[in-house]
């Protein structure tokens, strides 16, 4: 999704300077340097037959010698999972390493203005139709906010209490390991502590490693968590974590980053260019500034049908027009009049 660029005043100047000035962007500093992103995995480590090791963001996701997220779930845990709506982004997760240096060169054209990238002298984003097509969730209905009251939710809705407003992510992992599903309040639990997992390892990732007990609020009833716009609080925990980045005022990777990667990739961004190294910030930085625009992939879902299926239709309607998309924590504005939709 693109627009050509156009004059802003004294910030953006002409297209052309623009791209003279992008050019020209100084290298990433050692604050900024990939080295710090890539913790090691310990070999063998072992792990839950239900949880799946993607420890923030040092592990591959979904690699092909692992089963997946709730392969060895009990089949109506499974079913609880896939009532709750997250299905699909569980199914649809990369199965490759991460490669940081793509997000922070990316980093290097965003504008926080318009919460654009600055590319070949167009201005691209990950739309709401970008989301859905990407992770399959909504980016619509009600918004996530935190409720005001301080119950236990975490004895209410995990059976056991943390003692704390947050709940660490990797201890999900020790805390559920080979927990009985035999009863369907287990299986409850276990789908409820499931889903804090995959929200804190994606969509709110921060780099404590926690999640707000507070989000168990919405999974008292897991029929109506499809109900949340989880789409349009990830897009905005994209957006402000991208505005952090541009200014360098933080190293930390937040919300579910890698879909910038699969966003770019499916662009044509970085895909099909055997001599650049993408673990490496010269060569990737670099690219960019010799990419050209017949390179990228403007309309990467093809052209749209006219009887789309309900979500997608949503989706695709929703990107017409500009949003404050926002979450418990954060919002940030989607500016459809910067993109050009296929």
């Amino acid at each position: 999704m693109s627009r050509t660029l156009k004059s802003r005043g004294s910030r953006s100047g002409s297209s052309s300077s623009n791209l003279t000035s992008m050019s020209n962007l100084p290298p990433l500093d050692e604050k900024l340097g990939a080295k710090m992103w890539v913790p090691v995995l310990a070999p063998g480590e072992s792990i839950t037959p239900f949880f799946h090791p993607r420890e923030h963001i040092s592990t591959p996701l979904r690699p092909s010698h692992s089963p997946g997220l709730v392969e060895e779930a009990h089949r109506a845990t499974k079913a609880l999972v896939e009532l709750a709506g997250f299905r699909p982004m569980v199914e649809d997760l990369a199965g490759s390493w991460s490669k940081k240096c793509v997000v922070l060169c990316l980093s290097q054209r965003w504008w926080d203005t318009t919460h654009t990238f600055h590319i070949v002298g167009r201005e691209m984003t990950m739309t709401p139709l970008d989301k859905y097509q990407l992770i399959g969730l909504n980016v619509s209905g009600h918004t996530i906010c935190f409720p005001e009251d301080r119950a236990s939710l975490d004895k209410i809705y995990l059976g056991y209490s943390m003692g704390s407003s947050s709940i660490s992510v990797p201890s999900l992992l020790v805390d559920f390991n080979r927990r009985s599903q035999d009863t369907p309040n287990y299986q409850l639990l276990m789908a409820r502590a499931f889903l804090m997992y995959l929200l804190g390892n994606t969509l709110v990732c921060n780099s404590f490693q926690t999640v707000s007990v507070k989000l168990l609020h919405f999974f008292e009833d897991l029929e109506m968590i499809a109900e949340y716009n989880w789409g349009g609080m990830a897009m905005a925990h994209l957006y402000v974590n991208m505005d952090f980045l541009s200014h360098g005022s933080t190293t930390s990777l937040i919300g579910y980053w890698r879909l910038w990667e699969d966003w770019a990739f499916r662009h044509g961004l970085f895909d099909n260019f055997p001599r650049v190294d993408w673990h490496n910030n010269y060569t990737t930085r670099n690219h960019l500034d010799r990419i050209i625009e017949d390179q990228i992939v403007w309309t990467p879902w093809g052209l749209l049908e006219e009887e789309m299926e309900e979500g997608l239709a949503i989706a695709w309607h929703l990107s017409q027009f500009s949003k404050l998309y926002e979450g418990p924590s954060m919002r940030a504005l989607y500016l459809a009049e910067k993109v050009t939709m296929p």
